[in-house]
C-alpha cells in the first residue's frame, strides 16, 4: 500500500514537471551597457535609468557583468518612493508561476530601505538593512516568492521603492530576475506526461493483480 501511495503522489505532481524556462526578458540585465537608457525588455517607473557594471561599482559579482541600480548614474543617484522598474510578461490564465530574484543595496551605513515587488495582484515588501561591510559590499540575497496563479494573458512585474532612510545613498540593486511556469490549476498533461502516467497506472494494476493471486 505504501508503494501505491508513493506512486500516486508522484503522478499527482507530474503536470508541473515540464521543463521550466525564464519568461523574463533580459532578466540578468546583460542586453545593454548603457547607464542612461532603460534596459531592453523593461520599462522604468517614474524616471529613466540604465545599468552599471559590477566592476564600476566595486560590487562583488552575483550574475554576469551588469546590474540594475534603481537610482544609478542617469538619475544622479536619486530615487524617490514610487519609482522603480517593471516588465509585462506573457502568461496564461490558470497557470502557476514562481518568481525569484537577487537583491542588495548601496549599503549606506545605518540605512534601511524598503522596496515592493508586485506580480499581478500580488505584492510583497522587502527590507534592506545595511551591514558594516561598507558601500557596495553587501552580498546579494536571493528571494523566491510563493507560487502565483496568473489571471490573464499578461502579468505585470515591478520593483518599486517604498521608503528609504537616505535618499540617494541606499537604493535597491537587482539582478537575475527569473519567472518560471511551474504548473497549472487545470493542466492537461502533455503526451510525455500521459505516457508516464499510463505506465504508472499499469504498474499499480500489475502490483494489485500479483497481490490478489498470492492471496488466493
Amino acid at each position: 500500500m505504501r508503494k501505491l501511495l508513493s506512486m500516486a503522489a508522484a503522478l499527482a505532481i507530474l503536470p508541473a514537471a515540464a521543463n521550466a524556462a525564464n519568461l523574463i526578458q533580459n532578466g540578468s540585465f546583460e542586453d545593454s551597457t548603457s547607464p542612461f537608457t532603460t534596459p531592453p525588455g523593461w520599462f522604468n517607473i517614474g524616471h529613466t535609468e540604465g545599468v552599471l557594471s559590477y566592476a564600476t561599482l566595486g560590487l562583488p559579482a552575483f550574475d554576469g557583468d551588469y546590474v540594475y541600480v534603481t537610482g544609478g548614474q542617469s538619475s544622479n543617484g536619486f530615487l524617490f518612493p514610487g519609482e522603480g522598474i517593471g516588465q509585462n510578461v506573457a502568461t496564461t490564465a490558470g497557470d502557476i508561476y514562481q518568481l525569484s530574484f537577487g537583491y542588495t543595496g548601496e549599503n549606506c551605513p545605518g540605512c534601511t530601505t524598503v522596496f515592493t515587488v508586485s506580480l499581478g495582484a500580488f505584492s510583497q515588501d522587502f527590507t534592506i538593512t545595511a551591514d558594516d561591510s561598507g558601500y557596495f559590499r553587501k552580498p546579494f540575497t536571493v528571494a523566491t516568492l510563493d507560487p502565483y496563479v496568473a489571471s490573464g494573458p499578461s502579468t505585470t512585474l515591478s520593483f518599486v521603492l517604498k521608503s528609504t532612510t537616505n535618499i540617494g545613498n541606499n537604493d535597491p540593486i537587482f539582478d537575475r530576475v527569473v519567472l518560471e511556469r511551474i504548473g497549472s490549476t487545470g493542466a492537461v498533461p502533455e503526451p510525455s506526461i500521459w505516457a508516464l502516467m499510463i505506465a504508472g497506472f499499469g504498474g499499480a494494476g500489475a502490483m494489485l493483480r500479483r497481490r490478489r493471486t498470492a492471496a488466493a
